[in-house]
């Protein structure tokens, strides 16, 4: 399928914004040091957030063949007091590494909500691919800043680590 001109600006816009908010986690991460990180409530519209973050991802998807795809269940609400930059550069990032690691088949992106006892709704974010995950010796290992679980992964991922403590595994 041919791109068109606005999906192809859409893309480039998609990816100055995700530079520039690598940028915005390089200063939140100082911040963290300096004990004076906060979030940035707002306003969001979660459809129009996961659209603009399946957007940016779209034609690596399409490189790869793989389905990707999400399901908002009706029970989640679509307007959310939430830190929208936060959440996308979390999605980006979860979403970028499933997609890494899937070589065929799909990735699809679950939302719905918890039951909680307080007022507020619990938002559950669960991610479905088709991957061969992450050995579960090797779990514990990917939580920690700037690492990577073997030099396997990293000649798999053809990349340099980037110590996003995102790889998942498979149970």
């Amino acid at each position: 399928k041919q791109k068109t001109a606005y999906e192809i600006s859409a893309c480039l816009v998609g990816s100055e914004m995700c530079i520039r908010d690598r940028v915005n986690d390089i200063i939140d991460y100082s911040k963290l040091l300096m004990n004076s990180f906060r979030n940035n409530k707002d306003l969001a519209q979660l459809e129009d957030l996961v659209s603009d973050t399946f957007t940016l991802l779209q034609t690596y998807a399409e490189a790869k063949n793989i389905a990707f795809s999400y399901q908002i269940l009706n029970s989640v609400p679509n307007t959310l007091e939430i830190d929208s930059m936060r959440l996308q550069q979390i999605l980006v990032n979860v979403l970028a590494n499933s997609l890494r690691f899937t070589d065929q088949g799909f990735v699809k992106l679950f939302i719905s909500t918890k039951e909680t006892q307080g007022l507020q709704n619990l938002l559950s974010f669960k991610v479905e691919d088709t991957s061969r995950g992450i050995d579960v010796e090797a779990v514990q290992k990917a939580f920690q800043f700037f690492n990577v679980s073997s030099n396997e992964q990293i000649n798999m991922m053809n990349t340099n680590a980037c110590g996003l403590g995102c790889l998942l595994y498979t149970s």
